[in-house]
């Protein structure tokens, strides 16, 4: 099964004004009755304000942080891509594992803010599911 779609977003908050757009793409493969395999891709992207609400650093931040200003502008806020497999035990448990890798655009990944951290991240987990 394969699935392709694009989220809009706006800020309902009235906190920064902006918008972003997520396309993404997934397929999910049977490799048997009970084994599935998995895999994904998305891409965000961010207006400027929004972007600048996340990762800008104002000159009243920076005074107080010691971090450098920065405004960024719109475009690129990060890709990610994932693998996953999910083992059905039965008809109502499975078990399944996931990694998802992430790396920041270039524009948002050139603030203080993430030059504290790092532009790419990982993230993995092991779940149980029980349905019925």
């Amino acid at each position: 099964r394969a699935r392709a779609g694009l989220t809009v977003t706006g800020d309902s908050t009235g906190r920064y004004g902006g918008v972003q757009f997520l396309p993404s793409a997934s397929i999910w493969v049977p490799l048997s009755h009970t084994v599935f395999v998995g895999a994904g891709v998305a891409a965000r992207f961010g207006s400027g304000s929004q972007n600048n609400y996340y990762f800008g650093v104002s000159k009243q931040g920076a005074a107080a942080s010691g971090l450098a200003p920065f405004r960024p502008g719109s475009g690129l806020t990060h890709v990610t891509a994932w693998p996953s497999v999910v083992w059905r035990l039965n008809d109502s448990w499975a078990v399944g594992a996931g990694f998802a890798y992430t790396r920041l655009g270039d524009g948002v990944a050139d603030s203080p803010i993430v030059r504290v951290g790092s532009r790419d991240n990982g993230v993995g987990g092991v779940g149980i599911a029980y349905t019925w």
